[in-house]
């Protein structure tokens, strides 16, 4: 135990009106007894091994005491030598890659193609048709004789038939095909293929000494220190012979419990009756425990 907890150990001792010898340097559990007129009923037993006591069960009605510390280490940021890796420039090489690129030129191509077109002409053709033409004439007709011969005019249609012709010009078409051409302009595309080279430093990793900040343990410190107080009261209303029995008494993490160890074949029954726990100090903390033990 460390001497920080060692005076947290005897302040709760004080407290309690017990004057306690730890007894480091021995395996068993050491016992104090109360200097006269305290009023104390019995002596407190003090667990050397820290975190578990194993009493007798005639050792009863006593007060036990177990402790735990816990260390923490300390660090510190201490500069120690190491080697560090750089980039150092070592002149410089050609980087070249082929990249493809498009020429194109412009033409101008004949583009032909057929086109239909109607061609007409006009054609003379001669009709001819039938047509009467008549006249009239006229002519005496006399009737009687001698004095009494009279003579009249009379007009006298005649009719013969005639052809009458005329020029009538037809319109005769046909289609022809021609060819239509036309020049065009035409952009024409290849890929050529060109390098790209440029100048890129060539850069090597060197080891060199320099010093690294690293975290150092340097010492420990105490981060908790348990101290538990236990009372255990053994009811015996039969007042069997139990000395050959014994109670085992743990703390971990905060928690004590009590086992009981029956050689003679007795049976016993443990219940805690209460556990409280105070913090005296940011790295002190202090539980009160108390048992019952039933000899059935």
């Amino acid at each position: 135990m460390n001497q920080q907890a060692t005076e947290f150990a005897k302040k709760l001792i004080l407290s309690s009106m017990l004057v306690i010898g730890l007894g480091c340097g021995s395996s068993n559990p050491s016992t104090t007894t109360a200097q006269p007129g305290m009023g104390v009923p019995g002596p407190v037993i003090v667990g050397s091994g820290g975190e578990q006591l194993t009493v007798s069960m005639s050792q009863a009605n006593n007060q036990l005491q177990l402790n735990h510390s816990e260390m923490e280490t300390i660090y510190e940021t201490q500069n120690v030598p190491s080697t560090c890796t750089r980039s150092v420039q070592r002149g410089t090489r050609q980087d070249c890659h082929t990249e493809n690129e498009q020429q194109c030129t412009t033409q101008n191509e004949r583009e032909c193609k057929d086109e239909t077109f109607p061609v007409c002409q006009t054609i003379p053709r001669r009709v001819c048709e039938t047509t009467q033409q008549c006249t009239t004439d006229t002519e005496q007709v006399c009737h009687g004789t001698g004095a009494q011969r009279v003579c009249t005019t009379v007009p006298h249609k005649t009719c013969k038939p005639v052809e009458v012709c005329q020029t009538k010009n037809d319109q005769v078409c046909h289609n022809e095909t021609r060819q239509q051409c036309t020049t065009v302009p035409r952009q024409h595309c290849t890929t050529v293929p060109r390098q790209e080279c440029t100048t890129v430093p060539v850069i090597i990793q060197e080891q060199y000494p320099c010093t690294k900040p690293t975290q150092v343990a340097v010492g420990q410190r105490l981060k908790l220190h348990q101290l538990a107080q236990i009372s255990i009261i053994v009811r015996n209303p039969g007042n069997q012979n139990v000395s050959a029995d014994s109670m085992v008494v743990t703390m971990n993490n905060g928690i004590v419990s009590v086992t009981a160890t029956s050689v003679s074949g007795i049976q016993y029954q443990v219940q805690q009756i209460s556990q409280n726990q105070s913090y005296p100090s940011a790295t002190e903390e202090l539980i009160t425990v108390s048992f019952e033990v039933d000899v059935l």
